[in-house]
């Protein structure tokens, strides 16, 4: 993940992070953890996104190849 460098607003999410965490804030930090690791795919791989109703970061990828496709025999 470091090819592209670090993405926009990641310091700020990790400093909100810690912030709420040094405060005992335990469930307010994962769901930050969670942002920041959508954050992290989506610099990297696009279309990633946070369900804070069921805890769950999303990632849809799509490949695309550039080979010719084989003709099935018969």
């Amino acid at each position: 993940m470091q090819s592209t460098g670090e993405p926009l607003g990641l310091h700020q999410l990790e400093a909100q992070r810690q912030a709420v965490l040094s405060k005992g804030d335990v469930e307010s930090a994962t769901r930050h953890e969670m942002q920041i690791l959508a954050t992290l795919l989506n610099s990297q791989f696009g279309q990633a996104h946070v369900d804070q109703q069921q805890d769950l970061v999303m990632l849809q990828v799509m490949l695309h190849s550039s080979l010719p496709r084989q003709q099935k025999q018969h």
